[in-house]
């Protein structure tokens, strides 16, 4: 039973999540639009398909939730009844079987230090079904593969390098060729002596040649 009650309550998750994921897709969209969604009049639209999402994600989540009661109300009374079914079939198969009061109560005591575990083993089975949906969809994530730049645009930038200046990382926003960097000083390839060309002591200028 717990293995049927966690792989259902799994598996209604799932869908859930996916439809959870939608409706925050939808909302996220709006908010990000939101001077468009009024400027146009796309309230009702998107409160439409947010409703609708959600009403689907509720129809799911009432699933799960009716599973999961199912599994503890059968979990709060399994107790009892394993302790109905343990007395009457003490007594059915031998007539000489009597119960005394020794019995009896030696009998309710074991199955009542039974009850604390199995009312919780119901609990158990439901977060272990959320937290094994939960350590799927973060494996998901983290098995993707990270987006890196453009490749037509590193090959671009990469053929316009001439071979004797190429550059390590051709994804760099800024590519300098035949630098040369100069601070607190003028730089040779200025020309004049002009005061306002002479860059200042905490001055950093550079100069590309051509």
């Amino acid at each position: 039973i717990g293995t049927f009650v966690t792989a259902k309550m799994l598996a209604i998750r799932k869908k859930r999540v996916k439809k959870t994921d939608e409706r925050i897709e939808i909302v996220s969209s709006m908010l990000q639009g939101i001077k468009i969604a009024k400027l146009n009049n796309y309230e009702e639209n998107y409160k439409e398909k947010i409703v609708e999402a959600r009403n689907l994600e509720l129809k799911l989540l009432s699933q799960e939730m009716a599973i999961w009661a199912l599994s503890l109300t059968i979990t709060v009374l399994s107790p009892l009844l394993a302790t109905a079914a343990t007395f009457s079939v003490y007594v059915l198969v031998d007539e000489d079987n009597i119960l005394t009061a020794a019995k009896t109560f030696s009998v309710l005591i074991l199955f009542a230090a039974l009850r604390f575990p199995i009312n919780y083993a119901a609990r158990f089975m439901g977060k272990a079904a959320q937290a094994m949906s939960a350590m799927e969809r973060i494996a998901a994530f983290l098995k993707r593969e990270a987006k890196y730049e453009d490749g037509e645009q590193q090959k671009k930038l990469q053929k316009k390098l001439n071979n004797d200046d190429q550059v390590d990382d051709v994804s760099a926003p800024l590519v300098l060729q035949k630098a040369a960097f100069r601070q607190g000083f003028v730089s040779e390839s200025m020309d004049g002596d002009d005061e306002s060309n002479k860059p200042s002591s905490s001055a950093s200028t550079f100069h590309v040649s051509e």
